[in-house]
């Protein structure tokens, strides 16, 4: 049988196991095949997206952000939404249900009209769906492949390091006070200029 990489290190993962066991069967954990790093990341850049988010006042939500063409408001839908739409995709994975587009439709321009407070409630809702399902995903879950119509294969693997990477541009590209410098490492390469790209 072939050895499983968490990319823990075996103190760590006595750890793991002692905090599970601690508590209990109701919460939830990622499983160990799980991307660690990859998740790691996706979770911090969540924590600090969050901030630069909560740096803005209400009325500055609305401004430009650093993608042309948007406002701070856009921004915040897309990120939320791409969250969402990932979400739906891997509860349709453990469910075993027909696979949908990754990006489903919506209507950014109208979403951005949100009241401050709702798009601020959007993003921290999104973003903890999204968690809830990496936790439900199974050994054999990630280790799955998606094909959706002319669109390339998505290793389920990926999909991590696809969100990380949505929120440290998002949070680079809020323009609320965050530097190029700021951003990981990861996230910069192929991207030195930290443009946001729409998933």
């Amino acid at each position: 049988m072939a050895s499983v990489r968490s990319g823990l290190s075996h103190n760590e993962q006595v750890a793991r196991a002692a905090s599970i066991l601690r508590q209990g069967k109701g919460a939830r954990y990622d499983a160990s095949n799980a991307p660690v790093e990859d998740l790691l990341l996706a979770r911090r850049g969540a924590a600090y997206f969050a901030r630069q988010l909560n740096n803005l006042t209400n009325s500055e939500i609305y401004g430009a952000s650093r993608v042309t063409g948007w406002t701070r408001a856009e921004l915040i839908s897309d990120i939320s939404y791409s969250a969402r739409d990932m979400a739906v995709l891997l509860a349709q994975v453990r469910s075993g249900n027909a696979i949908e587009e990754l990006n489903q439709k919506f209507n950014l321009k109208l979403a951005a009209t949100l009241p401050a407070q709702a798009l601020r409630y959007l993003f921290t809702h999104t973003d903890i769906h999204l968690n809830v399902e990496f936790r439900d995903l199974n050994n054999e879950a990630w280790e799955l492949q998606l094909s959706q119509g002319s669109s390339p294969i998505l290793p389920i693997r990926q999909i991590p390091s696809l969100r990380a990477k949505t929120l440290w541009l998002g949070a680079y590209n809020l323009g609320a006070g965050c530097q190029i410098t700021h951003l990981p490492t990861e996230v910069l390469l192929g991207n030195p200029a930290a443009q946001y790209k729409k998933l």
